[in-house]
């Protein structure tokens, strides 16, 4: 009961960019309990308006903010226009590509083209969306980000820094959230993992 009075305490305390630490919040699951997660709503529309890039700079029709590319050694940056997260929602996803990884941008089509920074690809459950860290930085983090849609706009809810569950290393390679809410992932060791807390 203390630790869910603290757990509780903690995330009230930082509101939406909630920060866990409770280290027995990590369980181990099966494959199957990860396969009858939510279902990812992840295909691609592509907007025929927005066009390939001209001389290395990305236009999204009705956007002031213009992506150009960088190539020189120093600040080598690429952007590409992936399609947009959902047909209703009508979110442009922007790809950047550096050296040692990439993130990733979501504008609002709806909100003047508000603009959200993803440490990794936005996968779509329901109203959340959540990605994880994919960079292969030498400082790389293992963290999970959790945003929810409330309307039209996009407001990260949580911030996981993996480290925090546990003392070994955790590389996510696949991940979701499971019918009652919490995010499930499976990682490059072919372990799957649940974390237990609702969203």
């Amino acid at each position: 009961m203390r630790s869910f009075i603290i757990l509780y305490m903690l995330l009230t305390s930082v509101g939406l960019k909630a920060q866990i630490t409770k280290r027995d919040s990590l369980i181990a699951i099966s494959k199957l309990e990860f396969e009858i997660g939510m279902p990812l709503k992840n295909k691609r529309y592509y907007d025929k308006t927005v066009q390939k890039k001209a001389n290395g700079k990305l236009v999204i029709p009705n956007c002031s903010k213009v992506f150009i590319d960088d190539t020189t050694d120093d600040n080598f940056v690429e952007y590409e226009y992936v399609g947009d997260l959902d047909m209703e929602l009508k979110y442009k996803v922007v790809k950047e590509t550096w050296y040692n990884g990439e993130t990733y941008h979501i504008l609002s089509t709806k909100l003047n083209y508000q603009s959200v920074h993803l440490l990794g690809e936005p996968k779509l459950f329901g109203k959340l969306i959540v990605n994880c860290n994919t960079s292969e930085t030498t400082d790389k983090q293992p963290i999970i980000e959790v945003w929810r849609i409330e309307n039209q706009n996009i407001k990260k809810i949580i911030t996981i820094n993996l480290w925090k569950f546990s003392n070994d290393w955790i590389d996510v390679e696949l991940l979701r959230i499971s019918e009652d809410r919490k995010i499930i992932f499976k990682d490059f060791n072919g372990k799957y993992w649940k974390l237990n807390f609702n969203l």
